[in-house]
């Protein structure tokens, strides 16, 4: 049953205009269902079939209901805006981040829910003092990847310098939520210790600490999947946009904050539709041929004299920030395509996926 729903989603999204048609039910009325949708994900990770059995059943039936409730005649398959609402709303208000709430930058450690033995991942993150009235126009997000400092700053120093993306992301901490994540912790408690990613954010490690701390917002906090961007500084402006050439099916946009801009190897086709950014500074390397390398399928937007990483200019975070705020991608594309890249995962995305997160 669910086999057979997942693909039915996925072809009217593949096949869609761009756009995921909304029923008239309120959204009041489709939150009233997230909670067997909570217990559905929590059956899936126990391997309770006969329990995830009775509440798709539940499910299936309570979205027809409040579909006709609504005097609509089409299927609830027609329309997908109504089951993104669904899935988002069944996410927990877990205790560690309702205290967040309005706060600013904060440290959150995320460690796996079930797999007890896969190392935590610390970030810093920040979320709108107005999440909870958020019913149906859920916050966009910033994902953002730090710069490897190694040799440049210690790591009681790199903490310290997180005021400076505070700062950076000002104008948007009202509206989004903004996602650092930063590396592995080690040890518990108060011995507990937060080991900073270091090189390349392709390394094995660093993609886990990368895709780990993601899943703040892919599990426990409700976000817009289409104003999703990605972020990254100095030196891993490159990585943000291998990162998203890989998975480009997550991201809005991309921005590179003075990095390198790869090179060949670096498929900028994924990027269709994925608009890149670059910030040119006073310390790095500029633009380059970039936007010659992307040609038409990829628009390349440049914002020049951005100052340096730690001082950077208030006139260009404007302009970013402006920039972040204006993109929104089609959660149903048209058409999709893309080029496989990197042999360590076999396939494009969640086609064969050989050990994947239910959730």
């Amino acid at each position: 049953m669910l086999a057979s729903l997942l693909t039915i989603l996925m072809s009217a999204m593949l096949f869609g205009d761009g756009e995921l048609e909304r029923s008239p039910v309120p959204a009041k009325d489709i939150a009233k269902i997230s909670g067997d949708v909570a217990d559905y994900f929590e059956a899936l990770a126990a391997d309770q079939r006969s329990v995830q059995t009775n509440l798709l059943k539940a499910i299936v039936e309570d979205m027809g209901k409040a579909i006709k409730k609504a005097r609509v005649e089409e299927s609830t398959l027609t329309y997908l805006e109504d089951w993104e609402i669904l899935l988002e709303s069944a996410k927990p208000e877990l205790k560690g981040l309702k205290s967040l709430y309005g706060k600013g930058l904060k440290e959150y450690v995320f460690t796996d829910p079930v797999n007890q033995d896969w190392d935590p991942v610390m970030c810093f993150i920040s979320i709108p003092k107005t999440y909870t009235k958020m019913k149906e126009e859920f916050p966009p997000a910033v994902l953002v990847l730090l710069p490897d400092l190694t040799g440049q700053l210690s790591a009681d120093e790199l903490m310290g310098s997180i005021s400076q993306f505070e700062v950076a992301y000002t104008a948007l901490l009202d509206t989004h939520i903004v996602l650092i994540p930063v590396g592995r912790q080690e040890g518990e408690g108060r011995k507990a210790k937060t080991i900073p990613h270091q090189g390349s954010w392709l390394t094995d490690e660093n993609l886990y600490t990368l895709f780990t701390g993601m899943r703040v917002l892919l599990e426990q906090l409700r976000f817009d999947r289409s104003q999703l961007v990605l972020d990254g500084w100095g030196n891993a402006g490159e990585d943000a946009l291998r990162v998203a050439s890989i998975s480009p099916a997550w991201f809005a946009g991309v921005v590179n904050r003075d990095g390198p801009t790869g090179d060949e190897t670096l498929l900028l086709e994924n990027l269709e539709h994925v608009p890149v950014l670059y910030v040119q500074g006073s310390e790095g390397p500029g633009i380059g041929d970039l936007p010659q390398r992307s040609g038409e399928t990829v628009g390349v937007k440049l914002i020049t004299g951005a100052g340096t990483f730690l001082e950077p200019s208030t006139e260009a975070l404007d302009e970013v920030n402006a920039w972040i705020e204006s993109r929104e991608r089609p959660l149903s594309p048209s058409k999709i395509h893309y080029k496989l890249g990197d042999i360590r995962f076999q396939s494009v995305n969640w086609v064969k996926a050989m050990s994947i997160n239910k959730r």
